[in-house]
């Protein structure tokens, strides 16, 4: 094969990810940031105040701290609004609901202080690997090769897939991949709208109160709402899976509605953001696709990359803290 230009490294990690971090790239190693897949750890800065993109919660507080947190603890309760029936039936059917995230607490749960967003931007400020924020074309795995918009290659050694497998086997060439139609990755696309709200008191300080929506009144399928830290607001998160009865063009106005039907106080709004989530619900996956590709050095790692729903504590105990030390 002739290249037009070419760059080599020992470690190609696909996706800016937790996972991507916690491997620890070295100065001869490159992250490729994906276009589409960037990490739902990430979030936004207002003023005075941090918003993460979803409303994540670890089970433990110890998986706050191995990531440089300062864990908050806080009651963690559920109201249900219908069956599990017809909750289900907003994820298009779905079953074994309860891997989905907000499902797996009982009475506590944890969060950064400072917020997930901010604890991974410290993360990744301390990872002096070199960054290339791009589109990708193609992966060779013959060639160990990766092609980029433009012609330019990059020879890597060993590859490690941290992005959505779904999106990877979209743009892998490989004679020896088992022909797997990628409709056979089942996944639901979540809409997740935060409504920062101030001074409000529609929940207590310290408790996390989480709405499972299955009555059919209520497009959305979940509502979290918990005070922030050191500031007056509350974070009002709706979230809704984007079937076929969803109607996209509406979605801000059915989440404001949802609020109000649940009683929650949405005036004074300080801020109101959106964030589309394509890979919100993962749930299935075609076999043998991962080790077709093992004697190629590429390796699935994560939540994505192993279209798996692997928590936050999930993907650290693979990191080497083990299940006592999480337990």
């Amino acid at each position: 094969m002739r290249y037009l230009r070419l760059r080599k490294v020992k470690t190609v990690y696909l996706g800016e990810s937790l996972t991507t971090v916690l491997s620890k790239p070295k100065d001869e190693d490159l992250i490729m940031s994906y276009t589409g897949s960037e990490s739902t750890l990430s979030g936004w800065v207002l003023r005075d105040l941090t918003i993460d993109k979803a409303p994540i919660f670890v089970e433990n507080p110890k998986c706050v701290e191995s990531l440089g947190g300062h864990p908050v603890e806080l009651d963690y309760h559920v109201e249900v609004l219908g069956t599990e029936e017809d909750l289900s039936r907003k994820f298009n059917g779905v079953e074994n609901l309860r891997m989905f995230w907000l499902h797996r607490f009982k009475s506590k749960a944890y969060i950064p202080h400072e917020g997930w967003s901010t604890v991974f931007k410290v993360m990744k400020s301390k990872i002096k690997t070199s960054r290339l924020y791009t589109s990708l074309s193609e992966v060779s795995v013959s060639d160990k090769t990766v092609k980029l918009e433009g012609g330019v290659f990059i020879s890597y050694e060993k590859l490690i897939n941290t992005i959505p497998q779904k999106l990877f086997l979209s743009i892998v060439k490989s004679d020896d991949l088992p022909k797997t139609p990628l409709n056979d990755y089942v996944h639901i696309p979540l809409h997740i709208t935060a409504v920062v709200t101030k001074n409000t008191s529609s929940v207590r300080e310290g408790l996390v109160k989480v709405y499972s929506l299955g009555k059919k009144r209520y497009i959305p399928s979940h509502v979290v709402l918990y005070k922030t830290f050191d500031v007056e607001y509350t974070l009002n998160y709706v979230i809704t899976p984007l079937t076929s009865e969803s109607i996209k063009s509406e979605l801000l106005s059915q989440a404001i509605s949802t609020l109000k039907k649940l009683g929650v106080e949405v005036k004074p709004i300080y801020a109101i953001r959106t964030y589309f989530e394509p890979y919100g619900v993962l749930a299935g996956k075609p076999e043998n696709v991962v080790k077709s590709l093992e004697k190629y050095d590429i390796e699935f790692r994560g939540r994505y990359g192993m279209w798996s729903e692997l928590s936050i504590c999930d993907i650290l105990r693979g990191f080497g803290l083990t299940t006592t030390e999480l337990t």
